[in-house]
């Protein structure tokens, strides 16, 4: 089971039927190393994403909700939906665009870390991966160590 952070009784009051409905799905079918943050400020503009989904070995997913139904959409594009909500049409921004967005932010967080910012430093800016199998992170280190933040978390 998936741990969402903040807990799931804590936040229902305020989440909209997808999410509750997204939420209860995230716990219950993923596995225990998932850690699931529902509605977290990201970045410098406190962007908001519906949910941050991570996993050590399989990466970050974002996720935007939204209660729609299909007949409620009129059109789409890459940038925004049009919408026919209670009788007129309305513009709303794109959940992939958004989520895409968010995912930026997540990214821009992460090269400003400190811990990556040390690491530009030791070798002009530039980080370099191993190119050895020998030299790569071993992966069960690297879920004890995820383990271990999990715990702290």
């Amino acid at each position: 089971m998936a741990k969402l952070i903040p807990a799931l009784p804590s936040v229902t009051g305020k989440m909209t039927p997808g999410e509750r409905r997204l939420a209860r799905r995230l716990e219950s079918h993923l596995e225990d190393d998932y850690l699931c943050w529902y509605d977290v400020p990201v970045g410098a503009r406190s962007l908001h994403p519906d949910f941050l989904v991570l996993h050590p070995r399989r990466g970050l997913l974002v996720v935007e909700v939204k209660d729609w139904k299909l007949e409620s959409i009129r059109s789409i594009d890459k940038l925004s939906v049009t919408l026919l909500a209670d009788g007129r049409e309305k513009r709303e921004s794109n959940p992939l665009e958004q989520a895409r967005q968010y995912a930026f932010g997540v990214c821009r967080l992460f090269e400003s870390a400190p811990t990556l910012e040390a690491l530009k430093r030791l070798n002009a800016n530039r980080i370099y991966l191993p190119s050895r199998a020998k030299d790569m992170p071993d992966r069960d280190r690297l879920a004890m160590r995820f383990e271990q933040f999990k715990a702290r978390a």
